[in-house]
């Protein structure tokens, strides 16, 4: 109070000073002289509580008041070495002479660089720290350190995202790229803190995905299922909301995948089958096999039947690179354009690295003949709960029932009689040649199966209908460019729509799918992604 008063006097004194210098009167002249001799003495006591601009340390804090009010040191920027300057801890309100103002054993100047409150504990924030993130997935996450504890939901978001940050086993890394990882994270908080908090249902979930494979998890946080409002919602219509599924183990993206099918059946899996037929391109047919496995197909669920004029580029090496016709653009996740398809054990690289190598089942004239693949495709143990997904690439004739493998042809009679013996749940096949219309409409006395012809009429390009299978695969990662025009299922019906406008873009082809459901209800398999699980995208 004394020191408030004697600023005060101070001004006084200097306003009539003031008055005093207007005056003609050299006595009064005098009078002010010394009248300012006593501001100047006055004012060098109470320099130290002024807010004046004298501070050699330049920590934003004047001098004067770091001696007489903070405690603080003239001379050191950062009294107590918090990496904060003294006058930015007044203006935040933290202690420029604690280090760790809300004491929860991080430096206040730390809680500031990552984004935490430094006046409230941030357990999150130290478990960050300790764990290792990066800076932005505690920012994503900084909300659960609102009121300083962290509880149950909130620790087992906090394991999902640890989860996805992990990544996917060693041996599948190849197939993932940085970017959509981190994509995925981002999903995986918007859904489950789009209202602020981890709700009943969103906890139930985040529990119940700590011993699901990465595959699923990814399809799980790209999809938006993880939010209240979505995990109460039975997306695959089989009688099982979301977040029952999830708890039980099954798949709530798979109606054949349910706690009564499973019992009856056991899990749900999924089947595929490559048929590649020579004189054309591999690309696109291995592209498929090497998807099918980031996107949790087992390899021994694989039928891999191969020509071995597939395998042969124009330098005539045992590899098949991607030519830039077979993506919709230069990359696609961790796939680009130049990279070799395949690299079998025999085989050499060149210029681009392969993708993986791989071990086909059969090669068809070198091995195998076209009844060691009928007889192949015959000794699938598929179930009534069970998937089988067949991608058929070949040349094919206008008019013929009949598709060239070279050496070879696979007529469609004996195509459709060695698929209708599998017991299955849903068949779809993917038809890839000139004109195949003719030949999916001789594959007759199948079950609940969905055929395709990627061009009713006319010719197909090698390998282009990669872009279908592109899609399948990335269209989650990366919406912005996939999913435009609102479109937000990743599904066959979607797929076939971007592959025809993408070609007509940047090909100036224009070709016509058709198809044909055979003994189905076409919209139980039509809304379907038959590469990965994941066919919805919440808004």
């Amino acid at each position: 109070m004394a020191h408030a008063k004697l600023f005060l006097r101070s001004q006084t004194l200097i306003r009539e000073g003031l008055k005093i210098a207007r005056s003609r009167s050299r006595i009064k002249r005098l009078l002010a002289l010394i009248a300012f001799l006593t501001i100047l003495i006055e004012s060098s006591k109470i320099s130290e509580l002024t807010l004046g601009v004298v501070d050699e340390d330049n920590d934003l804090l004047p001098d004067g008041r770091e001696r007489v009010v903070y405690g603080t040191v003239v001379g050191k920027i950062d009294t107590d070495v918090d990496g904060l300057m003294d006058g930015l801890e007044v203006e935040l309100g933290t202690s420029p002479t604690n280090p760790d103002t809300d004491g929860d054993g991080i430096l206040d100047g730390d809680e500031v660089m990552w984004g935490a409150d430094p006046l409230r504990p941030s357990p999150l924030l130290s478990h960050a720290i300790e764990a290792g993130w990066e800076r932005w997935v505690y920012r994503l996450l900084r909300p659960l350190d609102g009121d300083g504890v962290l509880d149950a939901g909130e620790r087992a978001l906090v394991r999902a995202v640890e989860l996805l940050m992990d990544g996917p086993p060693e041996e599948l890394r190849r197939l993932y790229a940085e970017d959509e990882l981190r994509g995925c994270v981002e999903d995986l908080i918007r859904a489950v803190l789009k209202d602020g908090v981890v709700g009943e249902l969103e906890e139930r979930a985040l529990e119940g995905l700590v011993d699901a494979p990465f595959y699923l998890l990814l399809d799980m946080c790209q999809s938006g299922i993880l939010s209240e409002e979505n995990l109460a919602a039975d997306w695959d219509a089989d009688g099982y909301s979301n977040v029952e599924e999830i708890e039980t183990g099954t798949n709530p993206f798979n109606d054949l995948s349910n706690p009564k099918l499973n019992a009856a059946y056991g899990e749900s899996e999924r089947y595929l089958i490559i048929i590649q037929g020579g004189r054309v391109s591999s690309a696109g047919s291995l592209l498929a096999y090497h998807l099918a496995i980031r996107h949790g197909y087992d390899d021994d669920n694989i039928l891999l039947a191969l020509s071995i004029f597939s395998l042969r580029t124009e330098e005539g090496l045992d590899a098949t690179a991607l030519y830039w016709t077979h993506l919709s653009r230069g990359w696609a996740g961790p796939v680009y354009v130049g990279m070799y398809m395949s690299d079998v054990p025999w085989g050499r690289r060149k210029r681009a690295p392969s993708l993986g190598l791989i071990s086909p089942d059969l090669l068809l004239g070198l091995d195998s003949e076209v009844e060691d693949l009928l007889s192949a495709i015959s000794e699938i143990p598929s179930d009534e709960n069970d998937v089988i997904f067949v991608i058929l690439d070949s040349h094919h004739a206008p008019g013929l029932d009949w598709v060239e493998l070279i050496p070879g042809n696979l007529s469609a009679r004996d195509l459709a009689r060695a698929l209708s013996n599998l017991t299955y749940g849903k068949l779809i096949l993917l038809a890839n040649g000139c004109s195949m219309e003719d030949f999916i409409r001789n594959l007759t006395g199948l079950r609940n199966a969905l055929l395709i012809s990627t061009t009713a009429s006319g010719e197909l390009i090698d390998g282009e209908f990669a872009r279908i299978i592109e899609f399948l695969s990335f269209a989650h990662s990366y919406p912005s460019y996939y999913l435009q025009g609102n479109v937000s299922k990743v599904s066959l019906s979607s797929a076939l729509g971007f592959f025809t406008q993408s070609v007509l873009e940047d090909e100036g082809y224009l070709y016509h799918p058709a198809w044909v459901c055979s003994g189905c209800f076409e919209d139980l398999v039509w809304d379907v992604n038959p590469l990965r699980w994941a066919w919805r995208r919440a808004g």
